[in-house]
C-alpha cells in the first residue's frame, strides 16, 4: 500500500481499553456510570500521555490508543492497573473502576491527514484485567 494512494502503514503497539460492567451499571443507574466513566477517562488520559501514547478513538467506555513501542504501551498498561488499584482500594463509595486492557504490536493503515486507524494486524498481543 504507497503514500499515494493516501494511507500509510506503519508499525506500532495499539492498546484497547474497555471499562468492565460499564453497561450492566449503566442500566442501572445511568447517572452513577457517567460519574464513574469521567473518573476513569480523568484517570487513564494522563497515562496515555505520560507514556507517549496518542488517543486514537474512544468508543463510549473505552480506548484505542497507540504507542510508537510496545514497551510504552506495556508500561502504560501497567501503571493503568496500579492507578485503578489504588483508585478503588480507596474508594468509599463501593463504585470499582476496572478496565480490561489490549495491548498489540502491528502494522497499522492510517488515511492520509486522519490519526484514525482503519486496520492493523496482531503481531503479537498482552491482555490484562483488573
Amino acid at each position: 500500500m504507497s503514500q499515494e494512494s493516501g494511507y500509510r502503514r506503519r508499525l506500532a503497539a495499539v492498546m484497547f481499553t474497555d471499562m468492565v460492567g460499564y453497561s450492566t451499571l449503566a442500566n442501572r443507574n445511568e447517572r452513577e456510570a457517567l460519574k464513574l466513566l469521567d473518573e476513569h477517562n480523568a484517570l487513564l488520559r494522563p497515562l496515555f500521555a505520560t507514556h507517549a501514547g496518542v488517543e486514537v478513538n474512544t468508543t463510549g467506555d473505552g480506548f484505542h490508543v497507540e504507542f510508537t513501542s510496545a514497551l510504552d504501551a506495556v508500561r502504560c498498561a501497567i501503571d493503568i492497573q496500579k492507578t485503578l488499584h489504588e483508585r478503588n482500594r480507596a474508594s468509599t463509595d463501593g463504585r470499582a473502576a476496572t478496565s480490561r486492557l489490549r495491548a498489540v504490536h502491528s502494522t497499522v493503515v492510517h488515511k492520509s491527514r486522519s490519526d484514525r486507524i482503519f486496520s492493523f494486524t496482531d503481531e503479537c498481543a498482552l491482555q490484562s484485567e483488573h
